[in-house]
């Protein structure tokens, strides 16, 4: 016996680029066979085509993937709940299926979503756990007990975490939508973070331990992609130097492969072998993007980072000696954040040299993080409240309002220094490159054009 099932992305979001629902990918592969899988995506096709998929379709169950809570932004503070939950209502209108939410952004708030959407089930962690509750659903029992799987108004047992899978067919309808606006196509290298950030979410969503794919498969994904039209590659892993044995395999898989796409990552500023990323430039590294914080030392160790100031200047120097482009994201105004610690991480940022830096003001409170716990004793939250709306930790020793003037005046007006995710015009500089069909994240291209504003200034 098998079920039909559907999977909708809800995630509609554009910047800085459309971002592959790689994840129902990964849950279509656990589930297809024995059940019948069709994957709706609502940004390749428009919110619109959901009914006559449903209808046509008609599935016994609809899974929800939400990928995001909210843009992660103090300054914008856009909050995509309420979309997740006017689809959920759609589909009650449209079907009788029973309906199971999933996706990074409702692992975060499981018990919350659930009941705000009126869901029946959520998964919780790696959406490949979604296989056990179907073959529940199938025979008619109990799926309370079951691993990862959230009910309205109870608990939820531990989640099992499974390693990425060594194969993907990459055969939904949405698979062109992607390959044709911007190209960027991603994969998945390992699973988990070991480190104990303490903002992070990652931990929370995919646990500490590292479960690595092996590295000859991600390969032959990389080659199936490129075969079929991807101009670029974003690999998705929490860190993906977390291992850098592993990483190194990776990369040299993709060289014996034959894969020629350029590809990015995210990186932590970790000690390194002198030569790593030359070795991963080899392999088609074309962006860096490190999660630096801050290039204090005192708010570097409030914040649980795994590297110092000197330890982050010499990842730099070594990332951008191999030739990639390298950019370096900061979540200021934290814990412990002042003035001078302020001023300290914008003095030393000036050694950045060719580099593009993210500027964000405030760090977003996420429950079961040390942040939470921190934020919950300074009595900036209580124990008890719902965080679904974005709450930001606020130092005692500089407000979200200084710090943000603080970089405005150290960036003078610098196109390689964003404060945020970029004004309007920012935005529009790259999505020109973009349609006239660059790949990639794009953000290099705001060294150009600093350099060009430069020469104009003489």
């Amino acid at each position: 016996m098998s079920l039909r099932v559907l999977l909708v992305s809800v995630n509609r979001v554009l910047s800085p680029v459309p971002a592959y629902p790689l994840g129902l990918d990964h849950v279509r592969a656990a589930i297809s066979p024995p059940h019948v899988v069709r994957v709706h995506d609502l940004l390749a096709s428009g919110p619109g085509s959901l009914a006559a998929v449903v209808r046509e379709f008609s599935p016994d169950v609809i899974g929800v993937s939400i990928r995001n809570i909210d843009d992660n932004d103090a300054a914008e503070q856009q909050s995509f709940v309420g979309d997740a939950c006017r689809l959920v209502a759609e589909l009650r209108g449209l079907s009788d299926a029973r309906i199971v939410l999933g996706g990074a952004g409702y692992s975060l708030f499981p018990r919350e979503l659930v009941t705000r959407c009126a869901a029946d089930y959520g998964v919780v962690g790696d959406g490949e756990q979604l296989r056990s509750l179907l073959e529940v659903l199938e025979t008619g029992g109990d799926p309370s007990e079951l691993p990862g799987v959230q009910r309205p108004g109870t608990g939820v047992a531990e989640p099992q975490r499974v390693a990425p899978p060594h194969e993907l067919s990459f055969d939904g309808d949405h698979f062109a939508y992607y390959r044709d606006h911007g190209g960027v196509l991603n994969l998945e290298t390992a699973r988990g973070c070991p480190y104990r950030c303490a903002y992070c979410s990652y931990p929370l969503i995919q646990g500490h331990s590292l479960r690595r794919a092996e590295p000859r498969a991600v390969a032959r994904m990389a080659r199936v992609l490129e075969e079929r039209g991807a101009r670029y590659l974003f690999l998705t892993d929490s860190v993906f130097n977390a291992d850098v044995e592993h990483s190194l395999a990776v990369a040299e898989a993709f060289r014996a492969e034959g894969v020629r796409l350029p590809w990015a990552a995210f990186f932590s500023c970790v000690a390194t072998p002198p030569d790593y990323y030359a070795r991963l430039r080899a392999a088609g590294l074309e962006h860096v993007e490190f999660g630096t914080d801050s290039l204090s030392d005192r708010v570097l160790r409030v914040l649980r980072k795994p590297f110092s100031f000197a330890e982050a200047c010499a990842a730099h120097a070594q990332a951008t000696a191999a030739g990639p482009y390298v950019a370096h994201y900061f979540t200021l105004g934290g814990p412990e954040e002042s003035r001078e610690t302020m001023a300290e991480c914008l003095e030393r940022a000036e050694a950045l040299t060719g580099a593009v830096l993210f500027f964000f003001c405030g760090v977003r409170i996420y429950p079961g993080t040390a942040l939470h716990q921190r934020a919950i004793e300074d009595g900036q939250v209580s124990a008890e409240q719902e965080l679904l709306a974005p709450a930001y930790y606020q130092s005692i020793g500089i407000t979200p309002e200084a710090v943000r003037e603080m970089v405005e005046e150290r960036r003078r007006g610098r196109l390689s220094w964003v404060l945020g995710a970029g004004d309007p015009a920012t935005r529009l500089r790259v999505d020109r490159k973009r349609a006239l069909g660059k790949v990639g994240p794009l953000w290099e291209e705001l060294l150009a054009l600093e350099a060009a504003r430069q020469r104009l200034l003489g």
